[in-house]
């Protein structure tokens, strides 16, 4: 079974990257890709579904891309706030006797 790879994976002897179509695996491991989001059927480039699975796997890794960002950037504006809260705070209170 043809199918079209819409992560990267590579073997001992082969490296595909998302969008290379290959019809190395046998049905079933090709099967199981899929299955499991790694890849989707080969289907004929004069057929309109081929145009819109492409442009799925193409937003699918933007997504990702920008949710890998929004979380960086989650993890950096916490990490400012608590900067700038440890800033203001005193470590120990004062002290008057």
């Amino acid at each position: 079974m043809k199918i079209i790879m819409l992560t990267s994976i590579a073997g001992a002897d082969f490296s595909l990257s998302p969008r290379d179509g290959s019809e190395r695996f046998s049905d079933d491991e090709a099967a199981r890709l899929i299955d499991a989001g790694f890849a989707v059927p080969y289907v004929e480039p004069d057929d309109p579904m081929m145009e819109l699975l492409a442009r799925n796997a193409e937003l699918e890794a933007e997504i990702a891309v920008l949710q890998a960002n929004a979380a960086n950037a989650g993890t950096k504006a916490e990490g400012k706030a608590a900067v700038k809260e440890k800033a203001t705070k005193p470590d120990a209170p004062e002290v008057r006797g």
